[in-house]
């Protein structure tokens, strides 16, 4: 069994020794390194073959190999199929295949297991030949300069299996077992799905069905009818070598009438993808083998996703096989945190971020890593890569406003976390004003990058800041946001802008007198309404700071005055930025300008 591997220089993988267990399942957001980890193992596998196969390697009689016994053989790209590059470049992080003159920059894959009770270690390296083709060989040791290939490293047998692979060919001529192998191997199990079935029931020393199914057909057909209600019928090979496999609905009670039985293309992908893994690992059964399954859940509903995991991780031990398993499934990490599996079969929960690989121990760092991976947009990781600070507010409008403020204030280091094209900072809207939202979403992303910033801004609450929150929550001192617009001259001057700029009063205007007729009848109006006359004049009146700005005065005031004058309105609450806008440095209250530093020193 392989216990970890190291992989050096691969794709943007970061050094570092990776544990694998009986059953290993690797989460992460995408383009995180889960498929890069995958094809890493079968590169490997696939240079040590071809080294050895083409210097004629005899791992019977093992020899220590001096660099001049070790040259390196060329493997074409068209041979690395699995890792789906156009150029031998991608193979490497930024497509740098030389660290300087004349040295070039080799990728290196040491994979160390234990066989019969026997630690081993084998590692191959990777050196570019040119657009089409790469170099490998052995390792050498650091301590001798040689090596011998053990020969447990051989007999691993690594299959990557991937979820793209659903579909069948309509017809399928009996391969050679060989031929089986070939195509498994090279992660082409959809071309000999039948020929795997047929030889699944013949048994291992058989080339043909005995007149009753082999254990290892009546296990792949009981798990297939608990999983899927659907029965497999054994497979028949018809006088043209041609293998036909048929299935039909298992009849749930005695009495009832069967269903004619279908051929197998007619099968759903879901089907077709659990029948590929399963029939793979019952024929491979008691064999040292690896399987690479990326994506297994893909074409399966949530409630099979889950009991996928359990019939995998249950399998693998009683077939004695190894799985490693690339996922982005809630319910797959569901199961991986929760499934208690016997002490002889050890699970191991992986995260694959930005190339980095880390074990799951905790509980808190599983919980973390399910919230950050299930729960965040992928955006934000890129986000998070760009610009590792995070503005937590309840809604864009409240982004809009601080923006306003600090450009009349001139107070660059805040605007610069709230320009509208490329700010510093990320902004995250919470839809409430309660500050939960945001510690999760925050902790999340610092499982993932630990390095992120971030701070919480709210309107006032019950709720008393602590210094062990996960990141600062600041609260405004008023009753919302909205209460430090609460300026009568910048209202004015907000609502005489918008009447002027919709064109309606700019042909009959005759001038400053209207406007001051305008001006007093919008100020009855608030006084009347909205606000007692001493708050307008009062910028600490009680009425400013605990009534609800927004929804009790602002938004019903600017409605009614808009439909006095028979204007569209222009200022809804999404557009109060408008008034801030039109404030002059000495009316923003004090309080602005404090919470704008203290924004921009938790973000700094």
């Amino acid at each position: 069994m392989i216990t970890q591997f190291t992989v050096e220089g691969f794709k943007l993988l970061k050094t570092k020794a990776i544990p694998l267990s009986r059953v290993t399942t690797i989460v992460g957001p995408n383009n995180g390194g889960k498929t890069s980890l995958l094809q890493a193992l079968m590169a490997w596998q696939l240079a040590l073959h071809t080294w050895v196969k083409r210097r004629k390697y005899d791992p019977a009689s093992p020899q220590k190999l001096t660099a001049k016994k070790r040259p390196g053989v060329r493997l074409n790209l068209e041979e690395l199929t699995f890792v789906e590059v156009g150029i031998s470049h991608e193979l490497w992080p930024d497509l740098v295949v030389f660290e300087g003159a004349n040295k070039p920059a080799l990728i290196k894959i040491l994979v160390e297991g234990v066989s019969n009770s026997e630690v081993w270690a084998c590692g191959m390296e990777f050196q570019f030949s040119d657009e089409k083709s790469v170099n490998v060989r052995p390792s050498a040791t650091k301590e001798v300069g040689d090596i011998v290939i053990p020969k447990a490293a051989l007999e691993e047998v690594i299959v990557l299996n991937s979820a793209i692979h659903a579909t069948l060919p309509l017809a399928e001529l009996l391969l050679q077992r060989d031929g089986v192998d070939f195509l498994v191997q090279t992660g082409q199990v959809n071309r000999a799905l039948r020929s795997m079935l047929y030889y699944l029931d013949c048994g291992p020393q058989s080339e043909a069905p005995a007149n009753d199914p082999s254990d290892g057909w009546r296990a792949l057909a009981t798990d297939i009818r608990t999983m899927f209600g659907v029965d497999v019928e054994r497979p028949k090979r018809l006088p043209n070598s041609q293998i036909e496999v048929a299935y039909r609905n298992h009849a749930k009670k005695a009495g009832d009438k069967l269903r004619p039985p279908m051929n197998l293309n007619t099968a759903g992908s879901g089907f077709l993808q659990m029948l590929q893994l399963l029939t793979l690992f019952y024929s491979r059964r008691g064999r040292a083998t690896l399987f690479l399954l990326d994506e297994p859940e893909a074409h399966l509903e949530s409630i099979r996703q889950q009991d996928l995991y359990r019939l995998l991780t249950q399998r693998a031990e009683v077939l004695d096989i190894q799985i490693v398993m690339a996922s982005h499934s809630e319910q797959f990490m569901e199961e991986a945190i929760q499934f208690d599996l016997p002490p002889k079969s050890p699970q191991q929960l992986l995260a694959a971020i930005a190339g980095e690989v880390r074990p799951l121990v905790s509980q808190q760092e599983q919980k973390l890593a399910k919230q950050a991976i299930c729960d965040i947009p992928i955006v934000d990781y890129y986000d998070t890569q760009r610009r590792g600070l995070w503005l937590y507010v309840e809604d864009k409008s409240d982004i809009d406003l601080l923006r306003a403020w600090a450009k009349v204030l001139n107070h660059t280091r805040a605007l610069k976390l709230f320009e509208t094209i490329n700010p510093v900072a990320n902004h995250h809207y919470l839809k409430t004003n309660k500050p939960a939202g945001a510690f999760r979403h925050f902790q999340g992303l610092q499982f993932l990058f630990p390095s992120v910033q971030g701070v919480v801004l709210t309107d006032r609450d019950d709720r008393t800041p602590a210094s062990n929150d996960p990141i600062s929550h600041l609260m405004w001192p008023r009753r919302e946001i909205e209460n430090y617009l609460l300026v009568w001259p910048a209202i004015e001057r907000a609502f005489l802008a918008e009447a002027n700029r919709n064109g309606v009063w700019q042909e009959n205007n005759p001038g400053e007198l209207f406007n001051q007729t305008r001006a007093k009848e919008l100020r009855d109006l608030m006084t009347s309404d909205f606000l007692v006359s001493a708050a307008l004049l009062d910028a600490n009146h009680s009425d400013l700071l605990n009534k609800k700005a927004s929804d009790d005065i602002l938004v019903p005031f600017f409605r009614k005055a808009f439909e006095k004058y028979g204007i569209y309105n222009s200022l809804p609450k999404d557009e109060f930025h408008r008034i801030a806008e039109q404030m002059r440095p000495q009316e923003i209250h004090a309080d602005v300008e404090v919470m704008l530093d203290k924004i921009a020193d938790a973000l700094s």
